[in-house]
C-alpha cells in the first residue's frame, strides 16, 4: 500500500520498543504525576498509552485512570484518558 496513509513503505520504523515507551512513561509520572493519552502521543511520542500504561499496571504500579475532554493539535476535543500514577502496589518489584 502507497500513497497518503503509507509514503514511506520500504522505511524502517521508527517507534521504540515497548520497554524503552513505558520508562519514559514512569519518568514523565514521577515528574508530573499524571499523563494524559494525547499528552503520551504529542510529548513522549507513543501512539498508544494506555498499552503501556496497562504493563506498568501489571507490574505492580498503582495507576487510575480518570475520563477528562482535551483538544487535541487540530482543535478538535476527544474524550481522552487521564492516568495519575500512584507509586508501586506493597510488595511488588
Amino acid at each position: 500500500m502507497t500513497g497518503a496513509l503509507n509514503p514511506r513503505p520500504n522505511s524502517t520504523p521508527t517507534t521504540e520498543p515497548a520497554p524503552i515507551q513505558r520508562a519514559k512513561i514512569e519518568a514523565h509520572f514521577r515528574a508530573h504525576r499524571s499523563l494524559s493519552t494525547l499528552e503520551g502521543r504529542n510529548e513522549l511520542g507513543i501512539m498508544h498509552p494506555a498499552a503501556r500504561v496497562q504493563e506498568l499496571r501489571d507490574s505492580g504500579y498503582r495507576i487510575d485512570t480518570v475520563w477528562t475532554h482535551q483538544t487535541d493539535t487540530t482543535g478538535r476535543r476527544h474524550r481522552v484518558a487521564r492516568y495519575h500514577w500512584r507509586g508501586l502496589v506493597e510488595g511488588s518489584k
